[in-house]
């Protein structure tokens, strides 16, 4: 069915002395078929536009249910970290061991280790391998040969390294390390102990590329965390039992000791210095050594 459009013309003129007009109707036409093809194009267009907003959305409610999965995990890792107690003959190996198992798993990913940075030196605390199901101990490496490895360890939280092998930040570890291991990204946490680097965490992706999402970059980081605060109750236990010791010590010796502050007054006197000189602890206590008599 076609349908058309008709418009009047005319144009004057005469004719044996008498001025006519001459008319006549001028067909502008569209047919219907025109019409049903633009329609036809507008509903296409318009249900593309559909299906890449749907598309979209779908991608969207997938991403976001990810992250809450990605979310639970981290949050049950972190009270299964903060639970545990750890054994007393290396609580430190253990929590390296630990957090590195508990890591591989979550952040699905072929390797997991922490490494102590001393100078330039990384030494091994624990590397799990997934392939295995089991823990190694490699050996030490000298990380002077990659200072730009170490710069952004210095300088920033985390290294995310979605392409490791071509990341300025990591592109030194390729030849001898990611390459032979088949390493396609890194994401590496510094462990600090007073704001210094003292070690790091390692998960290490084999294959292709991957980009690691902001959410686990942070949790990198609170992983370190933890084995940082392992690090310091070690410390302050090691400093605790020396002191311990240093006390016994003292107070068996059959030399006398003092102990002063910055002001000179005494503080501490042992049991032989009671003996030796006869005075009372709470004699000498408070008191410098010049009034005593």
């Amino acid at each position: 069915r076609r349908e058309a459009q008709l418009g009047e013309g005319g144009e004057p003129f005469r004719q044996r002395g008498r001025s006519l007009l001459r008319g006549y109707l001028q067909v502008t036409a569209e047919t219907g078929d025109t019409l049903a093809t633009q329609r036809l194009e507008e509903l296409q267009a318009q249900n593309t536009r559909l299906r890449a907003e749907l598309e979209l959305h779908q991608q969207t409610q997938a991403d976001h249910l990810q992250h809450l999965t990605r979310s639970r995990a981290q949050q049950n890792l972190i009270v299964q970290l903060a639970r545990h107690r750890y054994n007393a003959l290396d609580p430190l190996r253990e929590a390296a061991e630990l957090i590195t198992r508990a890591a591989c798993e979550t952040y699905d990913v072929a390797r997991a280790s922490i490494w102590h940075l001393h100078g330039e030196k990384l030494e091994p605390v624990a590397l799990y391998r997934r392939d295995i199901d089991r823990h190694e101990l490699p050996a030490a490496i000298d990380a002077s040969q990659f200072p730009r490895y170490l710069e952004a360890l210095h300088s920033g939280r985390a290294i995310d390294a979605h392409d490791a092998q071509a990341d300025p930040r990591t592109s030194e570890l390729a030849p001898g390390y990611l390459e032979p291991l088949g390493i396609g990204a890194l994401l590496d946490a510094s462990v600090r102990l007073g704001g210094e680097v003292v070690g790091i965490l390692c998960l290490e992706h084999v294959g292709p590329a991957r980009t690691w999402q902001a959410d686990e970059v942070a949790f990198a980081g609170e992983l370190a965390d933890q084995f940082a605060q392992a690090m310091s109750n070690q410390q302050r236990r090691d400093a605790t039992s020396a002191l311990f010791l240093f006390q016994r010590a003292v107070e068996q010796s059959a030399s006398a000791f003092l102990l002063f502050d910055r002001d000179g007054l005494v503080q501490y006197v042992n049991p032989s210095f009671t003996s030796i000189t006869q005075y009372g602890a709470e004699e000498v206590q408070g008191r410098r050594v010049a009034q005593l008599r």
